[in-house]
Formats: structure tokens, sequence, C-alpha cells
């Protein structure tokens, strides 16, 4: 049975990855987390063979999650989820410990086919990752961009004095 984790702070996007998991024999659901510090309260305790973890949490990067995760228990798998099909972000990603990259968008079943094979040692990369790293500039893969197209929306939104209240 493999052990999986969630890390993900949007819980339309939980309830599916629960459902997805679920519907294999073979993968066992250990707990889903909404930010960095949780997941890694909870690796104390114990570790999972797998975390699907979100790119964007909202008290951590998730690169600079996946790197502290793998720093600590380098046997935990990672599969970065994101909507984030940028070089530079994919390439950190990767980088930084995971074993896998899978976009928000790709069907259900990559999340599966992931997992089972991280699992046996390979690196897994969703279609549309492999489609964006086809002709990537190894120079601009060195650098994570300096903030996400969310980030900068948020940014003008502050800039035109709109607040979250």
């Amino acid at each position: 049975m493999i052990k999986v984790v969630v890390v993900e702070d949007h819980p339309i996007m939980v309830e599916g990855l629960k459902n997805i998991l679920r519907s294999d024999a073979g993968i066992e659901l250990n707990g889903d987390y909404g930010d960095g510090k949780s997941v890694l309260q909870a690796l104390e305790k114990g570790q999972p063979d797998v975390i699907l973890m979100d790119v964007n949490l909202p008290d951590i990067s998730g690169v600079t999650l996946c790197g502290e995760v793998k720093k600590k228990y380098e046997d935990v798998k990672i599969i970065a989820l994101s909507i984030h099909d940028e070089q530079p972000v994919i390439h950190s990603m990767l980088q930084n410990g995971a074993s896998g990259y899978v976009l928000k968008n790709a069907l259900g079943n990559e999340i599966i086919r992931a997992i089972y094979a991280i699992m046996d040692g390979e690196e897994y990369l969703c279609s549309s990752t492999k489609e964006a790293l086809k002709n990537a500039d190894m120079e601009l893969l060195k650098a994570i961009p300096r903030i996400t197209r969310r980030e900068k929306e948020i940014l003008q939104l502050i800039g035109k004095g709109l607040t979250t209240m």
C-alpha cells in the first residue's frame, strides 16, 4: 500500500484528489494539509511514501517546502501539483527534490500514473509539462520568476486600492 499525503490549500482540489486516490486499491490517503507548517509538523510523527504538493501555498513556496522536506526526509517522494507551466517553476521544483510535476488541468489518472511511476524510481512529468520543457532555454531555467502571474494580478489590484475586505 502506497501512503500518500496531500498538501493543497484549495478545498475543491483536496476533495477531487481524495476521490481520485480512493479509487485506487493500492493507494492509502494518510491526510491532507492546507499549508507548509502543518505538513512539516505531521511529518515529525510519521512519513508517507508520497506527497502531492501544491506549488503555491499560503505560508511558504512549494519550491522551498519541497527542499525542506527532502533535506529532512530524503525517502519521501514529492509530486508537484500546479497551474504553472512556466519552465523556471518546473525546473525549480525538480531541482529541489520533486520526483514529478503534474499540472492541475491534467486528467485524474495522471496523478495515479505519477504516483506509481515515482514509486518505481522514475521521474514523472505530465504531457503538458513535457511540452513546456521541450524547447527550454537552459539559462532561463536557472532563475525562478520574481513573481507569479497571480501575484502580479494581486499587486495590480492592490495598486488600484482594492482589499480583501
